[in-house]
């Protein structure tokens, strides 16, 4: 009876074990896909780069990521009002405008309504390049007032601050990164927008101020203690997310607004990342 007893208790332990355990993973999978995707938060940054500069100064920057727009949602509406408070002089979207699939009149739309003193600048990323209406939306975007930058460079000033930004195709080879970083010139700081970070390798050697790249998503799914590590191995890059020094080039790669074809964020949450850019003149020793 005694060991019958046992049994009974432990088999009763396991099943309570059990029930919780699926309790707990419903109510994460629950809150990944169904809270978390709409907790659109502000990450703020202050970054300061030292250099020997024509005319230093200030610019504050919107930076998006990997809208993956499907329809003009809840997200999308939060968004766009967010952007609009905090009054940035340039807003800048490292491309994946459009979610595989769907109809780019709503993204479109959604990017008409991005506006920014010094101009809306973005560059394409695989799933635009992919879509099967990728011609419709980039001539759209366009027509939206996005800048679309494939290889270019724009000069830009905010007040005081002479800066170029650069934006890059999908896949430039070295050869035309290296034309492209040619026509630099000096005292004039560069941002350079690209998708991926993949880039970083033919990009930093050409020692950029600050380069901003997306795709990644920050993983998506970043659980505790092994997050980051799951992350970038799903990323299949060390720079999954945030802020890095890589080679003398400040670098940020935005966990992005939207989702890939797994429809889940789990401790994760997208993000539209304000940037406050201080070019000071270093002193001379």
């Amino acid at each position: 009876m005694n060991i019958n007893g046992k049994n009974r208790r432990g088999r009763s332990r396991f099943r309570t074990a059990l029930v919780l355990a699926v309790i707990l993973l419903a109510g994460l999978y629950g809150y990944g896909r169904f809270i978390e995707p709409y907790r659109l938060s502000v990450t703020e940054e202050e970054i300061t780069i030292e250099g020997y500069f024509r005319s230093p100064g200030t610019v504050r920057i919107v930076f998006l990521a990997d809208l993956h727009i499907i329809d003009a949602g809840r997200r999308e509406r939060r968004l766009l009002e967010t952007v609009e408070e905090l009054a940035p002089d340039l807003i800048l979207i490292a491309g994946d405008f459009i979610k595989t699939g769907a109809d780019p009149g709503e993204t479109i739309a959604a990017a008409a309504r991005l506006r920014a003193p010094l101009g809306v600048y973005g560059v394409v990323g695989n799933i635009d390049i992919s879509h099967r209406q990728s011609r419709r939306l980039l001539q759209g975007l366009e027509a939206a007032g996005v800048d679309m930058l494939r290889d270019r460079r724009r000069r830009l000033r905010a007040g005081d601050l002479e800066f170029d930004l650069v934006g890059f195709d999908l896949n430039p080879s070295q050869e035309e990164v290296a034309e492209v970083f040619a026509g630099r010139e000096s005292g004039f700081p560069q941002i350079v927008l690209t998708h991926w970070p993949y880039l970083l390798d033919i990009l930093t050697p050409h020692q950029p101020e600050l380069i901003l790249c997306g795709h990644t998503h920050g993983g998506q799914v970043r659980l505790p203690v092994f997050g980051s590590f799951f992350a970038r191995l799903l990323a299949g890059t060390h720079y999954d997310q945030g802020l890095f020094t890589v080679l003398g080039s400040r670098v940020y790669v935005t966990r992005g607004v939207g989702m890939t074809t797994h429809q889940i964020r789990l401790f994760c949450p997208p993000e539209i990342v304000f940037l406050t850019v201080n070019f000071v003149n270093r002193e001379f020793q």
